[in-house]
This record gives C-alpha cells, structure tokens and sequence, in this order.
C-alpha cells in the first residue's frame, strides 16, 4: 500500500514537471536501463531512489520522450558513460540468492537470448511435423491420370478424418523443444569465473527454452492447420 501511494506521488510530481522537463531533454544525458527480465532501454533519468527510476523514454512511433516511472525491484542496474547504479540487492532472505556478478550475468544471459537467438529451426521442424501428421490424420479425394486430379477419396493412416490426434500435435512436437541440461553444481569448488559462466548459461538457456516452446506450438498447429484447411475447405468444393 505505501509503494502504491509513493509510486502516486512521484507520478503526480514527475506529471507536473513533465512540460518544463520536455524542453531541456537535450541536458539529461542518455542512458541504458537494465532490466531483471533481460530488456533493454534507452533512458533518460529524472529522478531515482532505491525504490523507483522516473524519466523520460522515447517512442518509437514518433520519436517523442515520454515520462515513465519504473520499480526498482525490475531493473538490474541503470548505466551511462560515467556511471552504473545497481538496483539488484543480494537478499537470500528474500530469495535474492545470486551476488550482483552473478545476477549481472545470468541477465546478460538472458538479454543475449532475447536479441540474439532465433528459434526459426524449431519453427520450420515443427511446423514440418505438424503437416505430416496433418496428412496421416487427415482425408481428401484425388488420384494420378497424367496429372493429379481428385475422384477416389484418400483416407489417412491414423484416423481419416481430422480429430483428436492433429489437435495433439503441439504436445507431440515438445521433444523438438529438448531439455535443458544444465545442472546445479557445487559452487564451493568452482573458480569465480566459472560460476560466472555457470550463471550466464542458465540465464540463456531459459529464454532459449522459452522461445523454443512458442516457435514449436506455432510451427505445429500451423502445419496441421494448412493440411486441415486444405482437405476440408479445398476438397469440399470438389
């Protein structure tokens, strides 16, 4: 209740000063927001505490700063040319249990994931999956006279008419997703930079995973999808 009424109070504040700010952005020095998510943004600072970040970030529909506040407790740390404020406390007590380094890293980990990889792979796999249990799953008419033309209906292996077993499809694809293999060690007998390493790892691996498992449910039902389509709404008008 009292972050609530806080976060109230500074909005109000910041909202009143927003006019008089909006003509010298060009004095607030651009810098680079953190976050514990992995994101990124750039970020003009107006006023911090331990509790909130306010200033202005840019639009990038029209270019126009916008004033925004933002909770201490999502940001990792605030950088820019001189400076790196760490909003991140290391409190097991609070289930905090990682050091500044380690967190740092795990979310570096996290941000190399979210700009860098792309799970186009498992997307086209899935998606190839997903059409050939589409076919197996599915029935429509054809046959070869010189050229494909449709009479003699086709029946798939599995079933011949689209049902449960194409609906399943995404849950058939999770093998496509893997497991993540990395394991906790113990850190007593590791060097420091291979704790480090140890944490940027699990960070990347975790939005890899996530990224995976998304592409794999699209890639699936679209490939089962265009097979459904194509056999129920093309075949129908034969």
């Amino acid at each position: 209740m009292i972050r609530c009424l806080l976060t109230f109070a500074m909005s109000f504040i910041l909202f009143l000063t927003e006019f008089e700010a909006q003509g010298n952005l060009t004095d607030l020095e651009d810098g680079t927001l953190v976050f514990l998510s992995g994101d990124t943004l750039t970020f003009k600072l107006v006023e911090k505490s331990d509790l909130f970040v306010s200033g202005f970030k840019q639009n990038w529909l029209n270019d126009k700063w916008k004033l925004k506040t933002f909770d201490a407790s999502e940001i990792l740390y605030f950088q820019t040319t001189n400076e790196k404020k760490f909003y991140y406390k290391y409190k097991p007590s609070k289930g905090d249990f990682l050091s500044q380094p380690e967190m740092e890293q795990f979310v570096l980990g996290k941000k190399d994931a979210i700009y860098n990889y792309s799970p186009k792979n498992k997307f086209f796999q899935s998606a190839m999956l997903g059409v050939v249990i589409g076919i197996l799953d599915a029935s429509f008419d054809f046959y070869y006279d010189e050229s494909w033309k449709f009479k003699h209906p086709y029946v798939g292996f599995l079933n011949g008419k689209s049902g449960l077993i194409s609906l399943s499809v995404p849950l058939f694809a999770t093998f496509l997703v893997g497991q993540n293999r990395l394991n906790l060690i113990d850190r007593t007998i590791m060097s420091e930079r291979d704790v480090l390493e140890e944490s940027f790892n699990h960070g990347y691996h975790g939005i890899k995973k996530s990224k995976d498992s998304k592409a794999v449910a699209k890639g699936s039902l679209i490939g089962m999808l265009s097979i459904v389509l194509f056999s129920n709404i093309f075949f129908s008008n034969q």
